[in-house]
């Protein structure tokens, strides 16, 4: 378990297309890669989200193309690490912090962040009816109510790409938006537009759920790019280590800036 995090207590239930469930694993379970895919996890330097055995909950919806149940999030370790340093630096701000968080999903990071004291008061902005249907009124019995009266969580309905405060006035001391389902090197945009959004309403950072993962990604996949035009023919002879630790410099130099350096990686 990580520090300051605990885990998901909301009944297990359904509503419309998505649904909460709890699950068990009895070993170690490691998602499984294709070889390229192995291989740009080592040069974006994306740890492998590998979920010790245990029992866990999960937020899942059925997917309207494919009938299929999409894993939306859970409860694991490796879910709550990605949002630890966010609610550390959160809660630094004490009963005096407001914090502005998009997305409520199974609302382990809202629990976090209002747990043993924590930050005084936490809106969520969530789109969907049926997630606020099922997470919502197990955190708003244990938290909600009205600030100045008790209440320390709000649940507002809304779209993070469209929602205004009801009081214009309204800010925070932190902002962090966790959207999207998958970690992708395709939402930058869209995170870089929607901090520019509320960055003038926070006195602190305005985060997104696994944006770092997402640059490096970005820069890994411009990297294998560059080195394919360059080598050519002769990447695909070369040792597979010899590969990534090549494109794991150029995406280092990437990062960095310094991309005439990363040319002579």
């Amino acid at each position: 378990m990580i520090k300051g995090f605990r885990k998901c207590s909301v009944p297990v239930g359904a509503s419309g297309d998505w649904a909460i469930s709890r699950f068990t694993l009895d070993r170690t379970h490691v998602p499984a890669n294709a070889p390229h895919a192995e291989i740009m996890q080592y040069i974006s330097g994306n740890p492998i989200r590998d979920v010790a055995p245990g029992t866990y909950t999960r937020l899942t919806r059925r997917d309207s193309e494919t009938g299929l149940e999409v894993v939306v999030m859970s409860d694991t370790d490796a879910e709550m690490r990605e949002h630890a340093a966010f609610v550390r630096r959160a809660r630094r701000h004490g009963s005096q912090g407001r914090v502005l968080v998009f997305g409520l999903g199974l609302g382990v990071c809202v629990e976090a962040l209002l747990l043993n004291g924590g930050v005084g008061h936490v809106d969520v902005v969530e789109l969907s009816d049926d997630v606020r249907a099922l997470t919502g009124p197990h955190l708003l019995a244990r938290y909600g109510g009205k600030p100045g009266n008790g209440g320390r969580l709000a649940i507002h309905a809304g779209d993070a790409n469209t929602w205004e405060p009801p009081d214009p006035a309204m800010r925070w001391s932190e902002v962090w938006i966790d959207i999207w389902d998958t970690i992708s090197d395709s939402h930058m945009a869209q995170m870089t537009a929607l901090r520019s959004r509320f960055t003038d309403r926070a006195s602190g950072a305005v985060g997104c759920w696994a944006e770092d993962q997402g640059k490096r990604m970005d820069a890994a996949y411009l990297a294998v790019d560059q080195i394919r035009c360059e080598l050519g023919d002769a990447l695909y002879a070369m040792p597979i280590p010899e590969r990534i630790e090549r494109a794991r410099k150029r995406t280092n130099a990437i990062l960095s800036g310094r991309a005439a350096e990363g040319k002579r990686a």
